[in-house]
């Protein structure tokens, strides 16, 4: 069995290649490399991931009949910095004003709690 060698030059079938500058071709074998070390990260609650996220609040979003004293939680999927979660990171808002308030984090869970009671039938974000 014969085994065909081909070099550059005139009559290779792969002179078209030998054409493409250097840099062009170690940026398409960069390409390939990084693309090939990419994944989906898949969420899930108590898994580090790529970024937090918040996986549960209480009061529920939308919640109705909420006590008055309630504290207003949220829960990471991941630890978090506890020097980042404070009354500048975490806020509640009646309309556009800010609710007086102290911010407390231990686990995975932060704590606002209002500096006031909460307004009965008012809505808050």
């Amino acid at each position: 069995m014969k085994q065909q060698i081909y070099l550059s030059g005139i009559n290779s079938p792969y002179k078209s290649f030998s054409k493409i500058p250097n840099f062009t071709r170690i940026s398409i074998l960069l390409l390939f490399i990084f693309a090939g070390g990419c994944k989906k990260v898949t969420e899930e609650v108590g898994t580090k991931g790529i970024c937090p996220i918040v996986v549960s609040t209480t009061p529920v979003s939308g919640a109705t009949n909420v006590l008055l004293t309630t504290k207003v939680t949220a829960t990471f999927n991941e630890e978090m910095n506890p020097l980042t979660i404070n009354t500048t990171t975490f806020i509640i808002k009646q309309g556009t004003i800010q609710v007086a308030g102290t911010v407390t984090y231990t686990g995975m869970t932060a704590t606002f709690t209002p500096a006031n009671l909460l307004a009965a039938n008012t809505v808050y974000t």
